[in-house]
């Protein structure tokens, strides 16, 4: 399984992400927040050095969208 689809499937992650998204107090200090934090990091690094016309632009935005769901 990787760190991501270990974050997917973190409760503890889910209830501080809904939290967050209703406005609620939560801890983003967490170690699975970090982490969360750091893959989307990750990302919106691939998407800033991406040129707009590339193929791999839909894809890195598709996968920025879905952290969402983390």
């Amino acid at each position: 399984m990787t760190r991501r689809e270990e974050l997917e499937n973190s409760p503890s992650l889910q209830d501080e992400l809904r939290r967050m998204q209703n406005g609620e107090p939560y801890d983003a200090h967490t170690p699975e927040m970090r982490a969360w934090r750091g893959e989307v990091k990750k990302l919106l690094k691939r998407l800033n050095i991406t040129e707009y016309h590339e193929p791999t632009m839909a894809s890195i935005t598709r996968e920025l969208l879905l952290q969402r769901r983390c």
